[in-house]
C-alpha cells in the first residue's frame, strides 16, 4: 500500500474506491473477476466497521470476500 495507508479503506483522496487508478488496475480487476468479489462493498464495509470488524464479519459469514 502506498501513502502509508494500511488498506484503501483509509485513503480519504477517493469517495469511490473505483475512481482510484492503484485499486482499480488491471491486476486488481482480474482478482475481483477470478473471485467474484465486490472489492468495493469489501473496502466500505472495511470503514464502517474497521479492519478487525470487517475480519470477524467475514469470519461469521465463512468466507473470504463480499461476493459480487
Amino acid at each position: 500500500m502506498t501513502e502509508g495507508y494500511a488498506t484503501c479503506a483509509d485513503c480519504k483522496q477517493h469517495d469511490d474506491p473505483a475512481a482510484c487508478g492503484m485499486f482499480n488496475n488491471i491486476i486488481a480487476r482480474l482478482f475481483g473477476l477470478l473471485f467474484r468479489s465486490d472489492r468495493a462493498a469489501c473496502i466500505r464495509q472495511i470503514k464502517s466497521l474497521g479492519v478487525q470488524g470487517h475480519a470477524v464479519a467475514m469470519a461469521e459469514a465463512r468466507c473470504q470476500t463480499i461476493r459480487k
